[in-house]
Parts: C-alpha cells; structure tokens; sequence
C-alpha cells in the first residue's frame, strides 16, 4: 500500500532484487521536501493557506528561503500538493480496500471509520481536512468526490434509497467534520460516547438501510489498517 507523501529511500533492481541506495543528494533532497511539507502542514492546518508566508514556512521547517523554491513554485503549489498527496492518497489507501468488498453499505462503512480513525492519529491531518471542508477541491477530486461516488453508487445498485444524493453526502460529511472537531477538542470522546460507530450507524439509517443492519454493519471488523506513518 503506498505511504502518504513518504517515498523509501531504496529501490530494486529488476534483474537481482539487490537494494539500491538512493544518492546523498537526492536523499537530502528528499528530506529538505519533506520537512517544507510537514511545515506547510503543520502552519496551514491552524490559519489556512491565507494566514501564513512561505518565510513562516521555511522557519518552521528549519531550512533556508531560497530552498523553498528548489521544490515549490508558490505557496499555493505546496498547498496543492497537500491536497494532493496528503489526502488524495489516502484516498487512494481506502480504494483499495474498497475495491475488496461488494457491499455499498460496507463500502461507507468502511471508509468513514478508517478516516476518523486516520483523524485520530493525525491531528494535524485532521485539522487540515476540517479546513478543507467543502471546497471546490473537496468536492471534486478530494474524500467528498469519493464519498459522492459511493452513495450513487449504492442508489443504483437499489442498496440504499434513492433520495438527494447531494444532500446525503454533504450530510455525512458535515457529520464527520464535526465528528473530528470534537475529536481534537476532546480525545477521549469516541471512547465515551462511541461517536464513530454511531456517525456511521446513523450514516447508513438515512441512506436507507434498517437500523439493526445498519448497526452491525458499523461494528464489522475493518481490513488491514490505513498506515498512519505520514505527515
């Protein structure tokens, strides 16, 4: 499964197997994109893109100006590779274990957990997608698309009941962003109030589906786990 924005620093050869160790400068190269990435990051997840300066960047990461531009054209490049290899790739990460179950109903179930769970691990991802909200982005290329996709999906398969796709998706999505509001405010609250099994049963009651499937379909045990070894 490929890692969020983190590359491995070796590579084989397809005649032996043989590890290949990655050059010093590329290595360095790596690590300086790296650290602009986790700053840019860390920085926009509390003010967004707006509030913060490529200087206030490249402080926080601990490298020089003019690095920046070694890597990144603009502030809104390093923003929109944020979007693109932080969350698109987790996307992707959910996909594939999507593409392994038949079940629409599932398919949410599956998808909402492992992105509050990937929340919980990741407070700065967290803050980040809250953010991101329903923006344009979001909404076209970003979870929202994907999340979009699902609920049709199970709509003309007949699994879920045909009612406003739009709303339905901008409802569980809303719901998960508040979800991990509370989440970073209180950390212990899922554990108290089991909000994640109960956003995803209540998720799946308003697309239709019976109230004791729709609660055990939230407690099926998830795939093999998102890794959370990203920014």
């Amino acid at each position: 499964m490929r890692k969020p924005i983190v590359s491995s620093t070796e590579t084989k050869t397809a005649i032996n197997e043989e590890p290949i160790k990655e050059p010093r400068g590329a290595r360095r190269k790596r690590k300086t994109r790296q650290k602009l990435l986790n700053a840019a990051l860390r920085l926009m997840a509390e003010n967004g893109m707006e509030g913060v300066s490529i200087n206030e960047i490249t402080e926080e990461a601990d490298v020089g100006f003019g690095s920046f531009y070694n890597h990144f054209p603009s502030k809104e490049a390093i923003y929109e590779t944020l979007q693109e290899e932080m969350i698109g790739q987790f996307g992707d990460a959910i996909d594939a274990q999507l593409a392994l179950i038949e079940d629409p109903a599932e398919k949410i179930s599956v998808a909402l957990r492992h992105t509050m769970l990937h929340a919980n691990h990741n407070r700065d991802w967290a803050k980040f997608l809250i953010r991101e909200g329903f923006s344009i982005q979001a909404m076209s290329s970003g979870l929202g698309s994907r999340l979009a996709r699902d609920v049709s999906q199970g709509m003309i398969s007949g699994r879920f009941r045909k009612y406003d796709p739009e709303i339905q998706v901008l409802s569980i999505g809303a719901t998960t962003l508040a979800w991990m509001s509370i989440q970073l405010q209180s950390p212990t609250a899922n554990d108290e109030k089991n909000f994640g099994e109960r956003l995803v049963q209540s998720s799946l009651i308003n697309l239709g589906i019976a109230e004791d499937e729709a609660s055990q379909i939230s407690q099926v045990p998830l795939p093999a786990a998102i890794e959370d070894d990203s920014l």
